[in-house]
């Protein structure tokens, strides 16, 4: 997707005239066959997984990074294509955001978190290219910054230690808000699993899961005071994970 992205916007920046006109991604997301389900091919597990959530933050950031390097065709607007099949099991890996029982997949998720980015992207450094890597934005007072350990290999298993330096706007208290995705959670698959992979969840087991569907934090919301207008935050990111660091003003 990287590559012929920006191979399309190199061509467009050859035709005369085209200064200034928009780009607009379609079907932005990995798909082989959009109805097959795993029973077909059990490869589509990574659909149901928060492996295709983190792909996505990780994809839309590389692609706003490219969206820099052509600044007369910017990039605005990057869209999933995903269906909804009625009649089907749960989980059965078709490429969408919700499965059946209007169950809310992880990917889901990676919608809400690149939601919360603010409008305005701000500088963000990483140490290394160790499959860590994120963005920042910010909206006035308010500061996001989106932080993921990625890598292609749907078995990949190493968990980063990460020390997120943040230089703040303003000297006062804040509020941080550190939501997550991962194996354990926003993820209502993993949920699904613990139950014993029921066909067809029962009205209990359906509670279950959905009150585990939607977008969790890894920590109660803190609040924390900068130090001449800096704070250092440290946690474990897990192998395929993404944590957004909400900071509000207050």
């Amino acid at each position: 997707i990287l590559k012929r992205t920006m191979e399309i916007l190199q061509d467009i920046s050859k035709v005369p005239g085209t200064k200034g006109v928009p780009v607009y991604i379609t079907e932005c997301d990995i798909d082989i066959g959009v109805r097959t389900s795993l029973y077909e091919n059990p490869v589509m597990v990574y659909r149901n997984t928060e492996y295709y959530a983190v792909f996505q933050c990780a994809l839309i950031k590389e692609l706003l990074d490219i969206s820099r390097e052509f600044p007369s065709n910017p990039i605005e607007g990057i869209m999933m294509d995903s269906f909804f099949f009625p009649g089907r099991r749960v989980f059965e890996g078709q490429r969408t955001i919700l499965t059946a029982g209007d169950i809310e997949k992880p990917v889901f998720n990676a919608l809400r978190i690149l939601g919360k980015l603010g409008t305005e992207r701000v500088e963000f450094n990483s140490s290394g290219k160790n499959n860590v890597d994120g963005i920042a934005a910010r909206s006035g007072d308010t500061l996001q910054v989106m932080i993921y350990n990625y890598n292609p290999d749907i078995n990949y298993r190493d968990t980063k230690m990460v020390d997120v330096t943040i230089n703040l706007p303003a000297s006062k208290s804040y509020l941080l808000t550190h939501y997550r995705i991962d194996k354990d959670h926003s993820n209502s698959y993993s949920v699904w699993k613990s139950l014993g992979k029921p066909v067809v969840p029962d009205e209990e087991q359906m509670k279950v899961i959905k009150a585990r569907q939607g977008l969790e934090t890894l920590e109660s919301p803190r609040i924390i005071n900068p130090k001449n207008n800096q704070i250092t935050i440290s946690f474990e990111l897990p192998p395929l994970s993404v944590s957004l660091l909400s900071l509000i003003h207050i």
